[in-house]
Parts: C-alpha cells; structure tokens; sequence
C-alpha cells in the first residue's frame, strides 16, 4: 500500500542540504513558471534557461559583503538593467 505524505505548497525552509540545491530548485520553479506564463512551445527551453540565469545573475547574494551581485563582486562595477525586458514579448 502506498502512504500520501503531504507537504506545505511552498515553506521558507529548503528540504535540500546545500544552498546550492535550494538555488537550482528556484531557478527550475522561474523556468517553469515563465514557461506556463508565456504559453511558449517547449523547444524554446533553452532560451527561458539563459534568460532566467541572467536575472539570477543580477540578484542580490546574502554570502557577498554589502548585498552585492555575483557581476558587482566578479566585475567590481554594477551591472545595468535597461536590457532586461518582459518574458515572453
């Protein structure tokens, strides 16, 4: 016999070990969610992944001094958004 455990839709606690693992599953739930947003056909996948790694790249890191963002600590200048459109148009 199998046994439903259930789980809270979304908690603020990752089930995961590592932030890396907390960080990949964010990233999948953004690619999904603007998958379903846009109503893009599936073979553009690979494109909702880059786009969604740019805006990962561009967000604030709580293990970088002073709230900076991976480009900002990499490249010690901040990174201009004027670039960034909405997904999907």
């Amino acid at each position: 016999m199998v046994e439903v455990q259930r789980d809270a839709p979304r908690d603020d606690k990752c089930k995961y070990p590592t932030g890396v693992e907390c960080l990949n599953r964010t990233i999948l739930e953004m690619i999904r969610t603007m998958m379903h947003e846009s109503d893009l056909p599936r073979n553009l996948w690979p494109f909702v992944v880059q786009y969604t790694q740019e805006i990962v790249n561009r967000l604030p890191m709580r293990a970088l001094s002073e709230n900076k963002t991976s480009y900002e600590a990499f490249y010690l200048k901040k990174l201009s958004v004027k670039n960034l459109q909405i997904f999907g148009c």
